[in-house]
């Protein structure tokens, strides 16, 4: 009966290359077989070939759309006494027309054909520039993968919408800023709520019932608009108004996770027919593949994968690999989308 004499290696970061020397398997009986001396590699190709360690997460791209409930609106503010409804929808400014509209434009500017449903805010990008008075604001939003509630920065979304108010005058609800905020859940809300900027700036909405789906290429944050405590209060004067619901919200957004440092690959044991090929420092619960080659060098083989998988919640991986009898060396690689 065969022995198998098994070998553990301490971890070694992918960007350097190492090679490991390897055991020798004999048959246990008198007439021995022929000594298979085994290397094995691992090694980094930096650029686009292999992944990083995961730093913050960032949006590079996305839009929320707003369907009001007009039932909802045309009861607010009841409690003023004034003609009602107290507030209709009068004119609806996409992010491009709200970029090129003085603020004046946005109080006054003929815009026929608003709609309650299906209005579109667009997500900013890092800087912005505002005419004078305008107050559309950048997005600086970053966040631990896993961790959305835990970011910094905030959303900017461009666009504005602008309430006729019954007895006289209008109201703009626009230049928002998405972000969580513990504080809010002091006000009954979920903590996620839109904050308006165009003055006075407060929140405007708190986000009710939310639904937050994050994957590795962005995430989709759903909920219904409760109208604020500070608007019910203070702008409206009317405090039953709080939470009250008056639309549906979704935040759809696209990211990247900025790469800080190497993965590091590990091999945590082998014998004649099988490696346990492990990794530490992905992204988590980000997809891998794990390729080989039997040698580098121009015109030699193309690399191959062997296993691919998904880290954990740490960042974590540990599989096992085919290792054929007979070959003399391995090199291996962590590749990441």
């Amino acid at each position: 009966m065969g022995r198998k004499r098994v070998r553990r290696l301490k971890s070694d970061p992918v960007g350097q290359v190492r090679q490991i020397a390897a055991p020798d398997f004999r048959r246990a009986s008198p007439c021995c077989a022929p000594v298979h001396h085994f290397r094995i590699f691992f090694c980094l190709l930096l650029a686009a070939t292999c992944g990083l360690r995961s730093g913050a997460a960032e949006l590079v791209s996305g839009a929320a759309v707003i369907d009001y409930d007009e039932a909802a609106w045309n009861a607010l503010a009841a409690a003023t006494g004034q003609p009602q409804p107290v507030l209709r929808l009068d004119a609806v400014f996409n992010q491009a027309e709200a970029a090129a509209a003085t603020y004046d434009e946005l109080l006054r500017a003929p815009k026929p054909g608003a709609s309650y449903l299906g209005q579109t805010y667009a997500m900013n990008g890092g800087t912005v520039t505002n005419l004078p008075q305008r107050t559309a604001q950048p997005t600086t939003f970053a966040w631990p993968p896993g961790n959305l509630p835990g970011h910094t920065g905030v959303i900017g979304l461009g666009g504005a919408a602008r309430f006729a108010v019954s007895g006289g005058g209008v109201l703009l609800y626009g230049d928002f800023t998405l972000l969580y905020s513990s504080a809010r859940l002091a006000r009954g809300g979920s903590g996620w709520f839109l904050r308006g900027n165009i003055p006075p700036a407060a929140a405007a909405f708190d986000l009710l019932n939310p639904v937050l789906t994050e994957t590795a290429t962005g995430f989709t944050l759903a909920g219904d608009l409760g109208v604020s405590f500070e608007v019910a209060n203070f702008l409206y004067a009317t405090p039953a108004d709080t939470l009250r619901v008056v639309g549906r919200f979704q935040f759809t957004g696209s990211s990247v996770v900025q790469a800080t440092e190497p993965p590091v690959l590990e091999l945590g044991g082998w014998t004649a027919d099988t490696l346990q090929v492990a990794g530490k420092g992905g992204t988590p619960n980000g997809d891998f593949t794990v390729q080989a080659t039997p040698t580098l060098g121009a015109g030699g083989p193309e690399w191959s994968a062997v296993v691919t998988g998904r880290f954990d919640a740490e960042g974590r991986f540990s599989l096992n690999v085919s290792n054929s009898v007979g070959t003399a060396e391995r090199w291996f690689r962590i590749i990441i989308p």
